[in-house]
């Protein structure tokens, strides 16, 4: 198998009915050989056909007779400009067209200084994006988030809810296709009502053994265990930043150095 062509992301939403019916007749080919093969058989406009590294019918970057995803989507949906705030400052420091056009962790046009300002966070409700002028901002990074209700393609998994266990499940997640799959422990939300508190099946919290960047809502997370995918959910939101917990007072740190840059 081809491990970068790995399409498991994309399929974690099927369900078992589905993929009991579905065939995959080059799954366990790879590119090469299957460029091979179609020149073999009399098709080298295929095998030399230039690989798409963006969204097909969008384009990657901006040129002529190109336009990029911000083009695109202003097509159908109205601008509504709004400011970017930088998150250390809470000053204005640009302006944009929208929060659809923009997502979590895109590099701005707008600078402080030589460094570039960063999506944190968008609040639809305000139409404010908060940015950080750090590509590794602790704003960035978090190490939980939440999900809506997941879909499970074999059936939830036994440790979820096992009374034998704490009913929590070690396994490994991604939420972009070609990212390394990462260590993390998963368990129902929590709900309550004014009476009592209950397990919520509709909602997971996933804690990550190390700091994750640019946890984004809206993003599907796919869940694996050893090379099973076990199925996805999508994110509700991530939890509390390193910035926010001030972890290793970066907070402070980040802060005090933008006033003393400011005071020479």
């Amino acid at each position: 198998m081809d491990r970068t062509k790995d399409q498991t992301f994309f399929l974690s939403q099927m369900p078992q009915n589905a993929l009991r019916n579905t065939m995959f007749p080059v799954g366990e080919l790879t590119k090469t050989v299957v460029k091979k093969i179609a020149t073999q058989s009399g098709f080298p406009e295929i095998a030399d056909k230039k690989e798409s590294m963006g969204i097909c019918f969008v384009g990657k970057k901006k040129g002529a007779g190109r336009r990029g995803f911000q083009e695109f989507i202003s097509e159908y949906i109205e601008s509504k400009p709004g400011n970017f705030i930088d998150i250390d400052t809470n000053e204005i420091v640009g302006t944009h067209n929208g929060v659809h056009q923009w997502t979590i962790g895109q590099r701005t046009r707008i600078k402080r200084g030589s460094e570039p300002f960063f999506v944190v966070s968008k609040d639809a409700e305000s139409n404010v994006i908060m940015v950080a002028s750090e590509a590794d901002h602790p704003a960035l990074y978090a190490d939980s988030f939440f999900t809506l209700s997941p879909h499970w393609i074999s059936g939830a998994p036994d440790e979820l809810s096992s009374r034998s266990c704490d009913k929590t499940l070690t396994c490994e997640f991604r939420f972009q296709n070609v990212a390394p799959l990462t260590k993390c422990v998963m368990s129902y939300n929590m709900s309550s009502t004014s009476n009592w508190e209950y397990m919520n099946r509709d909602s997971l919290i996933v804690s990550v053994s190390e700091p994750v960047k640019s946890i984004t809502p809206g993003q599907f997370s796919a869940f694996y265990k050893g090379d099973v995918c076990l199925g996805s959910a999508r994110i509700a939101r991530p939890g509390p930043s390193l910035y926010t917990l001030n972890i290793g007072n970066c907070r402070t740190k980040i802060r005090d150095r933008i006033e003393s840059s400011r005071s020479k």
